[in-house]
């Protein structure tokens, strides 16, 4: 697999070394790509980075015997939508 990095510090290049074989890079298609990408991952690093502070506050709560019901359903909302966007990532990566 190609790294990503590359193609991103030089797509121009790449694209036009492609335009000397008759082939041409949707440059637009891959930076919107490119974009939605970094947009998952980004959102899901943020919701790991609050559900692992949630995971902590639940702990402290049960400790004082408070009922942590709405937070865990929380944190579960979390897990999901982390999931998704793993998919998302999954998804443009191929």
């Amino acid at each position: 697999m190609h790294d990503l990095g590359v193609f991103r510090a030089n797509l121009d290049a790449i694209a036009a070394r492609l335009a000397t074989r008759g082939l041409t890079l949707p440059l637009d298609e891959f930076h919107a790509l490119d974009r939605r990408r970094r947009a998952a991952i980004t959102e899901s690093e943020q919701l790991r980075a609050e559900q692992n502070g949630m995971s902590r506050e639940i702990a402290t709560l049960r400790k004082q015997g408070v009922d942590t019901t709405a937070a865990q359903q929380r944190s579960r909302e979390m897990s999901d939508r982390i999931a998704e966007l793993a998919k998302d990532v999954e998804a443009a990566d191929s």
